[in-house]
């Protein structure tokens, strides 16, 4: 009977593992990502699960520890299982962005890799799933003059990223920080900042990107996108540090910024 028992343990030690990572993708509401320092550099994160009054955050979680500054940190939902992290790293006075992802709330977060190491300075990433299979990633970056607003592309079926695209005009101010989301039309909206000569300061700039036709479906779906306002965030969040929020569910504004 000592076999049959060892099945039976198998059996309910699987099952709850596997019942712990459905749960972390349906009920999972809002992930956070922030850099930390106690000694050394530190990406941490945690997850919003439950529903309503019920729901509590998990505890922080180091996810990714360098000899070097870390900033800029933000997320984006690939699939149901699947989160990508992707931030900034200063380097012998160059930054470069870099990635990392976990496959179910079990899953281990993969090694760090090389994302963007070109140029001098490479900051601010901020990436969308447009829903129809692809990745957009912006990103405001130089060569040792002034940033620029560049993106990049990959279907999320394959790894092969294209090739970087100046998204800004050419002109001679700086053009840094990129937000982008889908807009009402399932376009990809990018907004950033600019500096403008008439008003003597920063204004933002917008541009939109054709995509492919959204459906019905996800027009109702965007519709009940999460906010801000709909969740508390927990009160361990360092207040010197970049901040970034994923709604997992979210159509439209998948994550947003809290610096």
């Amino acid at each position: 009977m000592q076999p049959l028992r060892f099945f039976f343990l198998l059996s309910i030690s699987l099952n709850v593992s596997l019942v712990s990572t459905l749960a972390y993708a349906q009920e999972t509401q809002a992930v956070l990502i922030w850099s930390a320092f106690n000694g050394e550099h530190n990406l941490v994160s945690t997850s919003l699960s439950g529903k309503g009054s019920d729901a509590i955050w998990s505890e922080p979680e180091i996810i990714y520890r360098s000899e070097n500054q870390i900033v800029t940190p933000t997320l984006v939902k690939l699939s149901t299982s699947t989160t990508l992290a992707v931030w900034s790293e200063f380097d012998k006075g160059k930054s470069q962005i870099y990635q990392s992802s976990r496959n179910g709330n079990s899953g281990k977060w993969s090694k760090a890799e090389p994302l963007i190491e070109d140029g001098v300075e490479n900051l601010n990433p901020n990436l969308v799933n447009d829903g129809r299979g692809t990745l957009w990633m912006f990103w405001s970056g130089n060569d040792g003059g002034l940033d620029d607003v560049f993106y990049k592309t990959r279907r999320l079926d394959e790894n092969q990223w294209s090739e970087k695209v100046q998204l800004n005009d050419p002109n001679e101010v700086p053009d840094y920080r990129p937000v982008a989301e889908l807009d009402e039309f399932g376009d990809i909206l990018v907004r950033w900042q600019t500096y403008d000569f008439l008003s003597g300061q920063y204004i933002e700039a917008r541009k939109v990107i054709a995509t492919e036709p959204a459906d019905s479906q996800w027009l109702s779906k965007a519709k009940a996108d999460m906010k801000l306002e709909d969740i508390t965030l927990p009160d361990y969040l360092p207040r010197d540090s970049a901040v970034s929020l994923l709604f997992p569910t979210n159509q439209a504004a998948q994550a947003i910024r809290l610096d």
